[in-house]
């Protein structure tokens, strides 16, 4: 198909989506015939089938003209079934598709004899693959679940245009722009979340960087986000501890609270795992007795830090470990009073939060023991596209042992994963430093996961 220029046009809003309409790209009739019998039983359905690579585009919204692609974005299609190697690019398809921003679900089959078929269809960015001929069970439990995936995004997609046209129609909100926010001068964005904004500061007195942690326009102007935001402050003001980002100044500019932190130059774990980084046992051991070490010490405090996970737990240069966002934080008195609702990261919720029950600094436990259980074995121990079954793992779903995931993994580690991981909190550490013997245990049993 060669090098194609893009150019998006939305034009989602009020669009309708039609219910369980399937693409199959399969140049043989009878594989053909074999899928659409098989999703037929399942209850799905209708079916377009294409014959060329120019009706795979016009089929999804897309068009080409003069070397561009233009993607409308009011698809018809909800899955496409599609071999691997159709029209002889079945795999550039795929990436085409994915390339430019397409959710759309991509179940790739294929009947040749070569190996690399379902490596080479996940690197293209198919949603699932199946061997030609199917397995039937398989396939259709495949093609449904991505079908009530793809539904889930459309709801979300609607909701989010119907917010988007409602905010068309509000006010112009003023939009503050930092060159300074109280002493501190202003060098550029460290990074931004849902409330709030960081910035690398200087300040004029010192030659030592800053991190400012600043309110963001939109959030300022609601009081229950003020309060949460001062919440925070008082939280981690009084801390002191080499795993915890150090606040050292706080304030109000024009009207926006911000607080000071040391700057450390690093990277959150969650993206060197994401890079597939070989962790050592060196390496695992510093951050499992760091976050021991610093857990214990906030919970002593009577702080709930509530988001306990791998992008919250920054890696420095010189690899000390730094546990940081403490926005979901709460004062333990506070907890009934504050809280409302499930906060939190999915992969990392305790059950007690999802059943609304109290929490308690055993959240903080239960979330340890799922980042812990990550490191040693490369994977959740519940994990999926759908939140609700992330959701069920949690609550009824015993994970299988690190030990058996991995049978290098010593047994000592393997007891320390299971306890933060009980499903009732009771039943977890009180002192996650009182049950490892402040970490003895585990550094006398090396081990190598490589």
């Amino acid at each position: 198909m060669g090098s194609l220029n893009v150019e998006v046009f939305d034009k989602t809003i009020g669009v309708v989506m039609k219910k369980n309409r399937i693409l199959i790209a399969e140049e043989s009739s009878q594989f053909r015939a074999d899928i659409k019998e098989y999703l037929s039983a399942e209850g799905l359905g209708p079916f377009k089938e294409v014959m060329t690579v120019e009706e795979v585009w016009r089929s999804i919204g897309i068009e080409t003209q003069s070397g561009k692609l233009f993607i409308l974005n009011d698809y018809t299609i909800e899955l496409i079934v599609l071999d691997l190697n159709f029209a002889g690019i079945g795999a550039e398809i795929c990436h085409k598709i994915k390339q430019h921003d397409m959710d759309l679900p991509v179940l790739c089959v294929s009947d040749s004899a070569e190996e690399d078929d379902e490596l080479l269809a996940i690197e293209s960015g198919a949603d699932a693959f199946e061997h030609l001929p199917l397995n039937i069970k398989k396939f259709r439990v495949k093609a449904r679940k991505l079908i009530e995936r793809w539904e889930a995004h459309s709801r979300l997609r609607a909701n989010y245009e119907s917010l988007k046209t409602v905010y068309k129609t509000l006010p112009p909100v003023h939009r503050s722009t930092h060159d300074k926010i109280g002493d501190y001068k202003v060098i550029g964005a460290l990074g931004k979340g849902a409330s709030s904004v960081v910035y690398k500061c200087r300040r004029e007195d010192s030659l030592y960087f800053f991190a400012v942690k600043i309110l963001n326009d939109d959030m300022a102007q609601s009081p229950e986000t003020i309060v949460a935001f001062r919440d925070e402050i008082d939280n981690i003001r009084g801390l002191d501890h080499p795993n915890i980002i150090k606040v050292v100044d706080h304030g109000i500019q024009s009207g926006f609270p911000y607080y000071v932190m040391d700057y450390v130059s690093g990277c959150n774990l969650g993206k060197l795992d994401s890079e597939e980084r070989e962790f050592t046992f060196d390496e695992i051991l510093a951050i499992t007795t760091s976050l021991i070490d610093c857990l214990d010490y906030i919970h002593e405090n009577h702080v709930i830090h509530g988001d306990v996970k791998m992008e919250n737990i920054l890696i420095t240069e010189k690899w000390e470990v730094k546990l940081t966002d403490f926005g979901l934080s709460i004062q333990e008195e506070k907890k009934k009073t504050t809280i409302q609702g499930v906060m939190g990261t999915p992969l990392y919720l305790a059950p007690e939060l999802i059943a609304g029950r109290e929490e308690t600094y055993k959240v903080d436990t239960y979330a340890f023991g799922i980042v812990l259980y990550k490191l040693l074995t490369s994977k959740f121990p519940f994990d999926s596209t759908n939140v609700a079954e992330i959701m069920h793992g949690h609550c009824t779903q015993e994970p299988e042992r690190v030990d058996k995931t991995r049978p290098e993994i010593p047994k000592v580690w393997a007891d320390l994963v299971e306890a933060c991981l009980e499903k009732n909190p009771n039943l977890r550490p009180d002192s996650l430093m009182a049950f490892t013997d402040k970490g003895e245990t585990l550094a006398s049993t090396a081990f190598n996961l490589n």
